[in-house]
């Protein structure tokens, strides 16, 4: 069941948050980048047009989400959780 856009607009505009409804599709629109179609599809374009076939298709936006995904992600397994478990054994 898909959320109705319209209707949440509407009523954040009645309780006067009208800037909200731009960071809730903003988010949406964030969750399509990362959907399994549209992951088939850009694995899709990656193989018959390489890399350069896909920054073109898509844009380097596709390409800074990715990359910030992944930074992020091992940023955490990699630095932050060692970081705190060694805080934790070595602390009295």
């Amino acid at each position: 069941m898909k959320p109705n856009f319209g209707l949440v607009c509407q009523i954040l505009d009645w309780f006067g948050r009208s800037n909200l409804h731009a960071e809730i599709r903003a988010e949406m629109r964030l969750k399509s980048i990362f959907s399994r179609e549209k992951g088939k599809e850009y694995r899709a374009v990656f193989k018959q047009q390489g890399f350069k076939g896909l920054v073109k298709k898509y844009g380097w936006k596709l390409i800074v989400a990715v990359f910030m995904y992944y930074l992020i992600r091992d940023s955490i397994l990699y630095i932050l959780i060692p970081y705190l478990i060694a805080k934790g054994l070595f602390s009295e």
